[in-house]
């Protein structure tokens, strides 16, 4: 970025360095800045120039920095260039890296108006403009696979029930699977033909309602009930019935149903029963909006059915409408139910025939033109009087029915068969089961309900929701159900896996379900429904092994057959294609001859598309032979999918699979789509996989599990050119697209991926600037004795220069000894209080602070618990009560820095003594100009050495002003921390460290993590677990929390292993070691291992902390640890692995004290691993999502743009596993690498602006291979300009391009989401906003943070919103509420309090709460 209104006027050499310091002093003093180098540039005119290379903290305007530096620095030093990048480059020996710093492109005004030139000059260009934007780094995920080996590799997110599929989808006709004399051909019995049953469905209807006392219940959306009988249903009917008739229906006619409640399908069923009308149900689809497969369906069928009554509700028909008028349908009618059940009932029945079409059903899955299934009142009633005979049903069961009524097998089998039992019925819309479970077992307790009917994906639903640890935890705990009454689940519509059929079994038998309630069955629309049902089914016949399952005889009046290719019977145990015949299979499809005579063969006998064998004349399908894939139990046509995708731009026609898959781990069969494109840029293809998907949801209505983009040779075809689909399937499930899907899972960044989060602490040589001692000590200099003179001898050089100072010693109490010389009790927070007070008196102010007082020599390890208590008053005690101290005392714009000196802290090399008792004061300390951005804090590192030695280095220290955090001195050598990446993937991994059957002591056990950790622990290792924590599992306190955590312990101990929960003290040895050799004498071993997740924290500022409340925090993770490190420390081969923070290594706002607890960990964990037996690993997590102590936690928003991911359990598990696969002893997990906060501790060092230019065009002729554009800087640097093609450019009303508009709409946020300010309120806070970020434009529902926003930056916010509003507020308020919108909405709820200050303020919040609060 240029900076207008440059006068350059560079000193002689000699002063080039001084004057170089001043200008980055002036720059480092923003705080918008975090690193900053000032260097002299030639430009290609050989101008000398000079250019400031600045390392923005959080939101960066050069506009704002250089009305700060025109307000201290003289003209001629501002630099006439700004470089944001990364982080400032460094050389092995610690210099800055000018070299590489020089080859950077400086973007600035001159060469934005080249390139607009130089883009403007080409005729196919119309507007052009190049706008500086950010640069956004993309880090590629990483595979779990590739993380941790498929041995490893547990579940993501979806974490599906680890169930093997055990059923192998089997194409090959006319293989034996065991040897037989007789003919594969079944024949149920005869179909009995009472005199006095029904023969049309009038008569059953009419029966039903006559003799029937049951009623049909409605669960409605809500969860309540609406009763009606099978009398109000005749009446109800005939009212329809009335209102059809008078918009001119005839027997026959017939009338799409868009009917989505259940009551209103029944009823206006039966009218068109009592009518003769013919139903033709139809799914509601997602969108009347969109073209979608449902859609599309129901307007091809109106069409073929030639333009018959819609039937819809109140609520569908305005869409249904919309959709006609969209399609330009000339003719088109529907009718409302609702307005027909006004009319009067028409007793005028129609008399049906048995012959009579009483219904059409649409093929399952079909698009484009559908086939219309024809069963008349004899199929239906046929069907229904076989199961009833199959079943030995009476008027005594209870139907339950969740599946939608459109399905043959919700109407029939159901439906019409409880109608024919006249027995009660219960319907549930479809959603509110799979949203939850276990109101379908609800139900069954609820109303004994003996007969229900779901395919293999509801038993699925079951189990899953048996094995979610937290729904079990919540849900399942409280249930007393009775499922005694269930003796027939029907199991069909989609191929059966006998693991879950069995695991449900196992899962509900202690509630009372039967071991033989399920019955598998097989039927389609064809059959009108179930045509066989087995009855040899239950959990002791049946086998997780079974490859395939029995599906039982035909019902009566129907027959099987399985032929060959031939046509030819084949004998029994041999697999072929299944034929059907029998009284409730149709008669065709509906004006479709072709598809009819595709079917039906010469001799009668229906074609099923499956293939199967039959033993002893029972039926057991072994796979599919049409180009149909069923998936949650609906069929779905692979020509349609594929049709679908290659519509899309890119895909390559005729090299298009969709194909059922089933991996190991999965209950179903997946969908994979294979495709050829010729596409081979990563960024287009994410493009491309989108669309596709996109394409597929909409017209197909199914989401595709997988997406392989293949060579054409990798497509398998015939001679005649059809895809093989079944091979690719088989190619498929043997893992030969492994590392296609892989490629695509982390193009997708799906749940099979992570991110590529995982760093390492190092440290880098880094060479300090050295400023005028003049200009950096003018001040009052405060210097915290040590007891080993290195304190004295500063003094002395201080004293040498005249430079000002103040001494303090630790003493008894607060003393002045003289104007120049105090002494304190370190632990006591009054004395600093006195002592600032004091020298405030005395008009000292204070420029800078060395505090010594953990200078001293190494003593080796700490003794006891209260040696390391006592360590704290002299460190992290003292600090925090200086910080406060300083603050009641602090002049306006006076900054202050404070070096806090320490020995022995750091572990650098593997010889370091380490102190770790000092370690805490590393996180507070970090924290402390975060959150109090005028206190300067630098720790720095000392070997206990000789006085000069150290004291030269103390010297420099003083007068460097810079923000680095940390610096460390070994062999005379400067250092400073760093981020190093670690690639996982090309390193060779270990086994992991956790044993099968081992001992594990885990604190913080039935805590978030804990549970977690434990899981994984006891379903895959069987380990044996001792868990400890601060709360009793029995007791009368804290109740809520009580049951939570029991109900955790109680599924826990289900998991495998075994649990032994123990309620402690961790900070208490001796009852420590009490329970732990109890425990490891009852398992006859020692502690193979401790996970030690234990802390606690709170959200709270430094200046409102106190000693007690920050001891509160340390306690669990540094006096904790210590403790259980003496209980294993002698354990040779054992693990300790400590879970800690990154904020560690940060800091954090609001929460010091935590940050301090973790940077224990940190230092402790390099201890164990010098000075025990013990393998010790820290990793420090960013955080791990609404587990454990990130629940309810305010501060997100702010630790997603500090560049910290929130990671779900399953992710971090992984991460962990990966971590001590590579023996990685110290990790920082959950870093975004693509985040300033994490770049500028990297030493990859790059621009932060890229150029862009947006253009429109009438023509590509000049353009169409120019991506981007080439140029140099005015230094000679090379330059990049990406192109971007818009359709159209912003331009403001004097028709200028509005870059500012531009920037928002195609680089911020997208189009279409800016919401100006609404009113007064949101204004005035958006301009307060605006000047703190040095941004105009963004809207009222932006996050701060994300805009780039930081606590420094918030605290400015924070101070004129108090002088605007005068309302106290505090940075808190800024995290709770962190946009425009939702802090005016804040401000105007106290703005209202104020005003009436009787109102209570619950009241206040009862009356906000919904909205605001």
């Amino acid at each position: 970025m240029q900076l207008d209104n440059y006068s350059q006027n560079i000193n002689s050499q000699n002063n080039k360095t001084l004057t170089y310091r001043d200008i980055e002093t002036a720059i480092l003093s923003s705080l918008t800045v975090d690193d900053c180098v000032v260097i002299e540039k030639k430009t290609k005119n050989l101008e000398s120039e000079l250019v400031a290379y600045i390392v923005p903290s959080g939101l960066f305007a050069p506009e704002q920095l250089l009305s700060h530096l025109q307000a201290t620095l003289p003209s001629e030093l501002i630099p006439k260039a700004i470089v944001t990048i990364s982080t400032i480059p460094l050389t092995n020996t610690g210099q800055v890296d000018e070299v590489t710093l020089a080859r950077l492109e400086v973007i600035d005004s001159d060469l934005i108006r080249r390139a607009e030139k130089q883009l403007e000059s080409l005729s196919a260009i119309e507007r052009v403009a190049v706008v500086a934007e950010p640069l956004v780094t993309n880090i590629p995920r990483v595979h779990l696979q590739d993380l941790l080996g498929e041995t490893e590799a547990i579940a993501s997110e979806d974490s599906q029930q680890n169930v093997q599929a055990t059923i192998p989808k089997q194409e090959v006709e006319n293989k034996e699977i065991f040897s037989s004399k007789n003919l594969a051909i079944s024949q149920g019995e005869p179909l009995p033909q009472p005199e006095n049953a029904p023969k049309t469905l009038k008569e059953l209807l009419q029966k039903a309602a006559q003799n029937s006392t049951k009623n049909i219940i409605y669960i409605q959306p809500d969860g309540s009930e609406k009763f009606q009988s099978y009398r109000e249903v005749w009446q109800d009917a005939q009212r329809i019935l009335s209102g059809l008739r008078k918009l001119g229906l005839k027997p026959q006619d017939k009338v799409i149903f868009q009917l989505e409640d259940n009551q209103d399908f029944i009823c206006g069923f039966w009218a068109c029963v009592l009518g003769g009308f013919v139903p033709v149900p139809i799914s509601i689809a997602p969108t009347y909006e969109l073209a979608n497969s449902i859609a599309s369906k129901l307007q091809n069928t109106w069409q073929i059915l030639d333009k018959p009554l819609v039937l819809t509700n109140a609520a569908l028909a305005p869409k249904i409408d919309d959709l006609s008028k969209l399609l330009k349908l000339e003719n088109f009618q529907f009718a409302i139910i609702d307005q027909l059940r006004e009319c009067e009932p028409d007793l005028n029945l129609h008399q049906s025939q048995p012959e009579d079409l009483a219904i059409l059903f649409l093929t399952s899955g079909s698009t484009g033109i559908p086939k219309c299934v024809m069963l008349n009142q004899h199929n239906l009633l046929s069907m229904t009087t076989g199961l009833i005979l199959m079943g030995h049903f009476s008027i005594q069961e209870s139907v339950l029915n969740w599946m939608p009524l459109d399905h043959v097998g919700a109407l029939v089998s159901l439906s019409i068969m409880a109608v024919s039992l006249g027995c009660q019925q219960i319907h549930v819309p479809t959603n509110l089961i799979v949203q939850n479970p276990l109101l379908w077992l609800d139900l069954i307790d609820k109303h004994q309900a003996t007969i229900s009917w779901a395919p293999n994906f509801a038993f699925s639903l079951i189990c899953d929701a048996f094995s979610d640890l937290q729904y079990r935890a919540n849900d399942i705990q409280q249930k007393h159900w009775d499922l005694s009454s269930m003796g027939f689940v029907i199991n069909a519509g989609e191929p059966i896996v006998t693991k879950i059929a069995r695991n449900f079994l196992k899962l509900l038998r202690p509630y009372g379900l039967p071991t033989n309630a399920i019955h598998p069955a097989f039927g389609m629309s064809e059959t009108s429904s179930g045509i066989t049902y087995s009855d040899s089914f239950s959990l002791e016949s049946s086998s997780d092994d079974s490859l395939f399952v029995e599906l039982g005889l035909p019902i009566a009046g129907a027959s099987l057959r399985i032929v060959d290719e031939n046509e030819q019977i084949v004998t029994e145990g041999t697999i072929g294609r299944l034929q059907v015949q029998g009284a409730s299979v149709t008669s065709g499809y509906y004006q479709n001859p072709q598809a009819n005579q595709e079917v039906f063969t010469l001799d009668g006998w229906f074609n099923t598309g499956d293939l199967g064998f039959l033993h002893q004349g029972r039926l057991t399908i072994t796979g599919r032979q049409k180009d149909v894939i069923i998936i949650n139990g609906l069929n779905y046509y692979c020509h349609e999918i594929e049709a679908a995708v290659e519509e899309i731009k890119g895909v390559e026609v005729s090299y298009t699979a969709a194909c059922a898959v089933r991996q190991p781990g999965i209950n179903t069969d997946k969908l994979a789509i294979f495709f050829h494109t010729a596409i081979v840029d990563d960024t287009s293809l994410l493009t491309l996989l989108k669309e596709i998907r996109t394409s597929v949801v909409n017209k197909v209505g199914i989401n595709p599990d997988y997406l392989l983009p293949v060579e054409p040779e990798a497509i398998p075809k015939t001679a005649i050119g059809k895809i093989q689909r079944s091979q690719l399937s088989r190619r498929f499930n043997t893992g030969e697209f492994k590392s296609v899907i892989k490629h695509v899972d982390i193009l997708l960044g799906n749940a099979n991926t992570i991110p590529n989060w995982f760093y390492r602490q190092v440290w880098q040589p880094k060479n300090p600037p050295i400023f005028n001692s003049s200009s950096t000590l003018i001040n009052y200099t405060i210097v915290f004795l040590d007891a080993f003179g290195l304190g004295t001898y500063l003094c002395q050089r201080l004293s040498e220069r005249n430079l000002q100072y103040i001494t303090v010693s630790p003493g008894e109490d607060f003393r002045k000894i003289n104007r120049s010389h105090y002494t304190i009790t370190p632990g006591q927070a009054k004395d600093y209080q006195l002592l600032l007070q004091s020298l405030a008196t005395d008009n000292i102010i204070i420029g800078q602070i060395l505090h010594l007082w953990n200078y001293d020599q190494y003593l080796g390890e700490i003794k006891g618990i209260d040696a390391l208590e006592q360590a704290q008053e002299k460190g992290i005690y003292s600090l925090l009560f200086l910080t406060q101290a300083l603050a009641k005392v602090r002049v306006i714009d006076n900054s202050i820095q404070l070096l806090f000196i320490s020995s022995s802290v750091q572990s650098i090399s593997s010889d370091d003594p380490i102190a770790y008792e000092k370690s805490p004061v590393l996180g507070l300390l970090k924290t402390i100009p975060q959150e109090l951005p005028w206190l300067n804090c630098r720790h720095i590192d000392l070997p206990f050495a000789e006085v000069e030695k150290n004291g030269t280095h103390l010297l420099q220290e003083m007068q460097v002003f810079s923000k680095e955090r940390e610096v460390a001195y070994r062999h005379g050598q400067r250092l400073m921390p760093r981020l190093e990446k670690i690639d996982f993937t090309s390193k060779p991994k270990s086994p992991i460290v956790f044993k099968q059957g081992g001992t594990y002591l885990i604190t913080g056990g039935l805590g978030g993590i804990g549970v977690e950790i434990a899981s994984y622990l006891l379903k895959h290792y069987q380990a044996r677990l001792l868990l400890v924590g601060r709360t009793t599992l029995i007791g009368q306190e804290q109740e809520d929390v009580l049951t939570q955590r029991q109900k955790a312990y109680q599924e826990i101990t289900q998991l495998g292993g075994e649990v032994i929960y123990e309620a402690v003290d961790i900070c208490d040895l001796k009852q420590l070691q009490i329970i732990v050799e109890k425990a490891q004498s009852h398992w006859g071993k020692n502690l193979d291992g401790v996970l030690h997740l234990a802390g606690t924290s709170h959200e709270q500022m430094i200046l409102e902390a106190t000693q007690e409340n920050l001891a509160a925090t340390l306690r669990p993770k540094v006096f904790g640890t210590w403790t259980l490190h003496q209980l294993v420390k002698d354990n040779q081969g054992s693990i300790f692995i400590n879970f800690s923070s990154v904020n560690g290594f940060f800091g954090s706002t609001a929460a010091g004290a935590y940050a301090a607890a973790n940077s224990f960990l940190d230092g402790f964990s390099h201890y164990q691993n010098s000075h025990s037996e013990l393998t010790s690993y820290c990793l420090s997590w960013s955080m791990w999502n609404e587990i454990g102590m990130s629940q309810g936690y305010q501060l997100k928003n702010l630790t997603r743009a500090k560049g910290f991911y929130v990671m779900s359990p399953a992710q971090a598990i992984s991460s962990m596993l990966a971590s001590l696969q590579q023996q990685q002893t110290h990790l920082l997990i959950g870093l975004d690498g693509s985040k300033p906060n994490i770049q500028r501790w990297q030493s990859q060092v790059f621009n932060l602006q890229k150029l862009s230019a947006y253009f429109t065009t009438h023509s590509s002729e000049d353009i169409c291979k120019l991506l981007e554009l080439n140029m140099e800087d005015r230094f000679g640097n090379s330059c990049t300009c990406s192109l971007i093609k818009l359709k159209e450019i912003p331009l403001t009303e004097s028709g200028v391009i509005d870059k500012t508009k531009l920037i928002r709409q195609f680089i911020d946020q997208g189009v279409g989401t800016f919401v100006a300010p609404r009113n007064k309120l949101e204004q005035q806070v958006a301009d307060i906003w605006e000047q703190v970020l040095g941004r105009a434009v963004f809207s009222i529902h932006d996050n701060f943070f994300e805009l780039g926003g930081n606590s420094l930056l918030g605290t400015q916010v924070i101070s004129r919103l108090r002088d605007t509003f005068f309302i106290d507020f505090s940075l808190q308020s800024l995290f709770k509420f962190p946009t425009v919108a939702e802090l005016a909405s804040n401000i105007e709820i106290l703005e209202i309090f104020m005003k009436n200050e009787y109102t209570p303020i619950d009241n206040i919040s009862e009356e906000y709460e919904e909205g605001y609060l």
